[in-house]
């Protein structure tokens, strides 16, 4: 072989290994941008979904706030019925001041008990609990006694915890976590 088609075959295997690793340098780098963007991306969707779940539940602790200290049940029932109709929002429900659901959005859930422990947290602190998993956001609201409560619930003390209204919110309704 000639001495100029050496030099030639080794500058074109040359080049072709500086355009081989540019390559797989422009990949990588693009590569990495790009999951971090991802990544940057479903923490902000889902601190929206959090954020969008906390605005619901506040909506629905305001509307039935007053029916459930006025003790109107039935106004109550049907809001829980307004929101089995709210996409995103797998269950809304009350939990009695033994722990068990006594009404729900889900009427399979009724008569479902609170966990132990979740239960004598709740009723010891009247603090809002969030619960935040991959699939779900749940917020855990107890309801203090108040005068009103006594009205119809005579045995019960004032500013003792009176039960607990709960939300389960679905995360994956946007498809923000795959």
């Amino acid at each position: 072989m000639k001495l100029h088609t050496k030099l030639i075959l080794f500058l074109i295997i040359g080049l072709s290994i500086v355009v081989f690793l540019g390559q797989l340098f422009q990949y990588n780098t693009a590569s990495h941008r790009l999951n971090q963007f991802s990544q940057n991306l479903q923490t902000i969707l889902t601190e929206r979904e959090d954020q969008n779940a906390r605005t619901i539940f506040e909506m629905l602790e305001s509307s039935v706030a007053g029916s459930l200290e006025r003790g109107e049940m039935e106004k109550f029932k049907r809001t829980l019925e307004e929101q089995s109709r709210v996409e995103g929002i797998l269950e809304f429900s009350l939990f009695s001041k033994t722990g068990r659901v006594t009404h729900s959005s889900d009427s399979s859930n009724v008569n479902r008990e609170l966990e132990r422990n979740l239960f004598i947290e709740l009723t010891q602190n009247p603090d809002r609990r969030i619960v935040n998993s991959e699939q779900y956001i749940e917020i855990y609201q107890p309801q203090v006694v108040t005068p009103d409560c006594i009205r119809c619930h005579m045995a019960w003390v004032e500013n003792e915890i009176g039960g607990v209204t709960y939300l389960r919110s679905d995360l994956l309704i946007w498809g923000i976590l795959i």
